[in-house]
């Protein structure tokens, strides 16, 4: 199995390849997956939308999600939130709206998204769709819709310059298309792995805490069985202890 280090760059190898569209990191929770996709989404060639998939998503909240990232068309407020692997995410939510996206939204946005596509193409840059915890309704459909919707808004020369991450917890259909690349997890960390997500994953006043340093220590000596699998998820019932006074 691949350590995260070769699975980061096996990810990057298939996103620079023009057959692949689409890439599925598929792995247990606390395996660094969403931070995985995060940090590749970070770097310079990528423009990302980031889609947090909830069970109720569908195409209206697609659209507002796009507003709400690209566009700026919503009123919004913002906090922090963390995915199923424990990552702090920045969210953007949307503030109550009860209206859902008509068609003349649809066309602004697909006039934007075109502007976009064609900026993007001059600099030879990548628009990358993270659709992050698939796991949590397993719906290929759901996919297949958001991807169809997403390359919808583009015209079909951009279509290469479209890339697509999708996290999940795991994959009934092993029947691969071949522009899809499924990228398997692995199911153990090293201890270096496992300190770097926890590093990322807790803020750095909490991580000062005696508990997350007597953590770490175990952690890198490797002192107690398993808890490289659990350290992500540890400081989860500590963090609600620390957030008091």
């Amino acid at each position: 199995m691949l350590t995260l280090e070769e699975t980061e760059k096996n990810i990057m190898k298939q996103l620079e390849d023009a057959n692949k569209s689409t890439i599925v990191l598929v792995g247990d929770s606390g395996m660094g997956k969403t931070w995985m996709a995060r940090k590749i989404s970070e770097l310079d060639k990528y423009d990302t939308l980031w889609v947090y998939l909830t069970e109720k998503y569908d195409i209206n909240l697609f659209y507002e999600d796009i507003a709400k990232q690209y566009l700026s068309l919503s009123p919004i407020t913002e906090e922090w939130k963390h995915d199923e692997d424990e990552t702090p995410l920045f969210v953007i939510k949307v503030e109550s709206k009860e209206e859902k996206a008509d068609q003349k939204e649809e066309s602004k946005i697909q006039n934007k998204m075109r502007e976009i596509g064609h900026a993007l193409s001059r600099e030879n840059k990548h628009l990358l769709l993270v659709l992050d915890d698939l796991g949590n309704n397993n719906d290929g459909r759901l996919y297949v819709k958001l991807r169809d919707k997403w390359e919808s808004l583009f015209s079909p020369k951009f279509h290469n310059h479209l890339k697509i991450i999708i996290t999940t917890r795991e994959l009934r259909d092993r029947n691969e298309q071949q522009t899809i690349e499924v990228i398997d997890f692995p199911k153990h960390l090293q201890p270096q792995e496992s300190l770097e997500l926890l590093d990322r994953s807790v803020d750095k006043n909490v991580l000062e805490k005696s508990v997350f340093q007597q953590l770490r220590e175990a952690i890198k000596d490797g002192k107690s069985e398993g808890i490289h699998e659990i350290s992500v998820f540890t400081f989860q019932s500590a963090r609600a202890e620390f957030s008091h006074p």
